[in-house]
């Protein structure tokens, strides 16, 4: 071969090589990595099968948030209710704080959480709980009757409520 050959012959090599880099420019590494919001520690116990526990009504609920989300985008809802919330900077975590409202005395209810992580990506997450209907009946207290001063039909109702969330949270751990 000749120089002449060879030199374009490397020049075109490295023409390729270039713009085969170019096109592998990918624009989501230079936005950054997006963390979704992670909540912890809440702390009212979560209704299942295996644990039938009550919440005493009205009772507050606490649960932690990572540090890299916009405090302000935090919501919290029970039953589609939206709850009035305290949010406490504690430097690596957001410790977040609301009351039960007292329509939901004696019934089922998920809490729902959402927030926006500073970068722009979104977590959820929920529990479900079982709120009692009177101070005095607690999950401390078993033998309370749940019943007392109900009617018939209101007693039913809450039977069909209880065997619909235990479907639910049966089909949810399968």
């Amino acid at each position: 071969m000749t120089t002449k050959k060879l030199l374009k012959l490397t020049v075109f090599s490295i023409a390729a090589l270039l713009a085969n880099e170019a096109s592998a420019y990918d624009e989501e590494k230079e936005k950054g990595h997006c963390k979704a919001p992670k909540f912890r520690d809440f702390n009212l116990p979560v209704y299942n099968v295996e644990n039938k526990v009550e919440v005493a009504p009205e009772s507050e609920l606490m649960f932690t948030i990572s540090n890299w989300i916009a405090p302000d985008s935090i919501t919290v809802t029970a039953k589609g209710i939206p709850l009035e919330v305290d949010v406490e900077n504690k430097n690596s975590f957001f410790r977040v704080s609301a009351k039960l409202p007292a329509s939901l005395n004696g019934k089922f209810a998920r809490i729902n959480v959402s927030a926006d992580a500073v970068l722009g990506c979104k977590g959820m997450d929920g529990w479900l709980i079982k709120i009692a209907d009177s101070p005095q009946i607690l999950a401390s207290e078993p033998e309370a009757d749940e019943n007392v001063g109900k009617t018939a039909a209101e007693q039913g109702v809450d039977k069909v409520e209880e065997e619909k969330v235990e479907a639910i949270v049966e089909n949810a751990g399968e």
